[in-house]
């Protein structure tokens, strides 16, 4: 910037967006389908199983000077992903009744794949490669139900529904995070990944559904 009388005044230095965030990973999908009438005599409805899961391999977060690769990492933060996260699935269906079973879960992880676990001997500190006496954070299953019972009513199809999120009633790991320990929030909200990890418990859905 020059002044009036054309001297350099000032120097605007402006941000450049040098971020990247590069990603790659797997998603397999399978199902099977059968009646069971044609596994054995006097079998009625159906029966059906499906698998979902993503495996990530790389998720990468550039800054223009420190790569981390967050894939590997449970921890609750923007971007972190684990290795692998699934969903099983089996159902019983006949003209009148469904029941439905779900497994889900996600891999065990660290709390960043830029940390450095150690208790003695450790290297320095410093963000984001931070020094930390136990990285690990543990995976999770949980297991869903549902019964639901279909009906008319006219011309009505109708349903009615009762399920169950968490069966066992699993709690979710924790971990402490050096990098946000301090934040003020921390007390207030659950350490813990939240969109990984149920938070809620066991939890019951009774409902009806109605559909011309």
């Amino acid at each position: 910037m020059y002044d009036g009388t054309g001297n350099l005044s000032a120097i605007n230095l402006y941000y450049d967006n040098l971020n990247t965030l590069r990603s790659k990973g797997l998603d397999i999908e399978a199902s099977y389908r059968m009646a069971l009438s044609d596994l054995f005599s006097g079998g009625v409805g159906d029966l059906s199983l499906r698998a979902l899961a993503t495996h990530y391999i790389t998720n990468t977060t550039n800054n223009g000077v420190t790569a981390i690769n967050l894939a590997g990492s449970n921890e609750s933060g923007g971007g972190d992903t684990p290795n692998w996260v699934y969903r099983l699935e089996a159902a019983y269906k006949t003209d009148s009744w469904i029941f439905d079973v779900v497994a889900r879960g996600v891999s065990a992880g660290v709390v960043s794949t830029a940390y450095t676990q150690c208790t003695s001997n450790c290297p320095a500190s410093v963000s984001p490669h931070f020094s930390i006496n136990d990285n690990h954070i543990a995976g999770a299953i949980y297991f869903d139900g549902s019964i639901t019972r279909t009906f008319g009513i006219g011309k009505l199809e109708s349903q009615v529904f009762f399920a169950v999120k968490n069966l066992l009633n699993k709690d979710p790991p924790l971990a402490v995070n050096p990098d946000s320990q301090a934040a003020e929030n921390t007390p207030g909200y659950p350490q813990t990944n939240r969109d990984l990890y149920d938070v809620l418990g066991r939890t019951f859905t009774l409902g009806v559904r109605f559909q011309l």
